[in-house]
């Protein structure tokens, strides 16, 4: 039998073969145009980000790296839709991508629909595996927050800093969430610790004041800034 179908085995080696190639040289060269997209993306250069990642699509449209890259974009350019469409692809590809479902979060937080936001925080930190759960813990307080659920908001704070005790976006927004609460020592004690951490001010406080009475903000929040220069007061 085997001898009968031999000179068909040749043939679909080759066949195989060619295939596996032509797979390798697609993700390498998606591989080269989402390098030259992140690149891109750190010097803020958004449209240029957004054509690499869509020719790294082209050659290779099974990677959630990509399509979590590309709903990066769509975020920056105030587009939940789109984003939402590219993180849902994301974590459709790999159920377990907990930066995916970290990213749908903030997607819904743009919405103000704080519930759901706080639910793929969620989903995210349900990953043991998860390289940076500072940062989902981070957004499901911010989400918290939002919900008027104070303490639950301070324990998801906590939760980031004792994954990255120098994760200091989640200090200011403790300072925030205890001035609001009238816990004015809690609130002085986490200005100071996030002061320490960022890099911008190394734990010159002056510093830090000049910058928020000159209109600074944070990031995430500019309205929390008003809060950050009262905490200043104490």
């Amino acid at each position: 039998m085997f001898r009968k179908n031999k000179k068909y085995l040749i043939p679909v080696l080759i066949l195989m073969i060619a295939f596996s190639c032509s797979t390798t040289e697609q993700k390498k060269e998606a591989d080269l145009h989402y390098k030259l997209g992140l690149a891109q993306l750190r010097s803020d250069q958004y449209q240029s980000a957004f054509v690499e990642f869509q020719k790294a699509l082209d050659s290779d449209g099974g990677d959630k790296d990509i399509y979590n890259a590309l709903g990066y974009v769509y975020l920056k350019w105030d587009d939940p839709g789109n984003a939402e469409k590219s993180f849902s692809m994301a974590v459709k590809l790999d159920p377990d991508f907990s930066e995916g479902y970290n990213n749908l979060c903030l997607v819904e937080y743009q919405r103000q629909k704080y519930e759901k936001a706080a639910a793929y925080c969620e989903k995210a930190l349900s990953n043991p595996l998860y390289p940076t759960p500072e940062k989902a813990f981070f957004n499901l307080g911010l989400a918290l927050f939002k919900l008027k659920r104070y303490n639950d908001s301070i324990d998801a704070l906590i939760q980031a800093t004792r994954r990255k005790s120098d994760y200091y976006p989640a200090y200011y927004e403790m300072a925030v969430i205890y001035n609001l609460t009238g816990d004015y020592g809690n609130a002085s004690r986490s200005l100071e610790r996030a002061i320490a951490f960022d890099p911008r001010f190394k734990g010159d406080m002056e510093k830090a004041e000049q910058f928020f009475q000159n209109g600074g903000a944070l990031p995430w929040c500019r309205e929390d800034a008003a809060q950050i220069l009262e905490v200043f007061k104490y």
